[in-house]
């Protein structure tokens, strides 16, 4: 959920009577500052719970969920900070299935992510903080989710995939894809 943004936006569109989880590593509380703290403050987003949890454990039953968001996030499953140990963010071959398990039948996953040159490795998620979008096609179907939709709308043809997502130069401005995938 980063700093929530996004997470107070759902919160209105549910409504009282939805539940919006907004998920977070442990290890992005210091990236997420005060945002979340301010967001949730004297019970402002009622109908929101946090989760401080990896990418592949979410704490909610298994069909439960209408539509997950992984908004910027599925490179990171492969971003090790310096010192921390490989897969503190979630393991790959665990977080798709992990979302296909706690979506409804007929329930939609939204992927955005910053793209990565066709071909690269998933490393790349590491080093440039981008992927390639086959990559995360591929681990989705492969957990039983089928693409239905995508949508250009934040593409960026003169983003350069070598430099970094947080470079000023580009920060704000990639190249990224937004893809919906269904539970059948």
């Amino acid at each position: 959920a980063g700093g929530g943004t996004y997470t107070e936006v759902f919160s209105k569109t549910v409504g009282p009577n939805g539940t919006v989880y907004m998920q977070n590593p442990p290890l992005f509380d210091g990236f997420a500052g005060d945002a979340i703290k301010a967001r949730v403050a004297d019970g402002r987003l009622g109908n929101v719970e946090q989760m401080r949890t990896a990418f592949d454990t979410l704490p909610v039953a298994d069909g439960s969920v209408d539509v997950v968001t992984w908004f910027l996030g599925p490179h990171e499953l492969w971003f090790y900070p310096d010192g921390v140990e490989q897969g503190i963010l979630g393991d790959p071959d665990k977080a798709f299935p992990e979302i296909a398990r706690v979506l409804k039948a007929g329930g939609h996953f939204i992927a955005l992510d910053h793209k990565a040159a066709p071909g690269s490795p998933a490393e790349t998620g590491g080093t440039t903080h981008r992927i390639d979008k086959a990559i995360v096609v591929q681990r989705a179907t492969a957990a039983g989710l089928q693409l239905v939709d995508e949508s250009d709308l934040l593409a960026n043809a003169n983003d350069d995939y070598t430099v970094n997502v947080f470079d000023p130069s580009v920060r704000r401005k990639t190249d990224r894809f937004l893809m919906k995938f269904v539970k059948p």
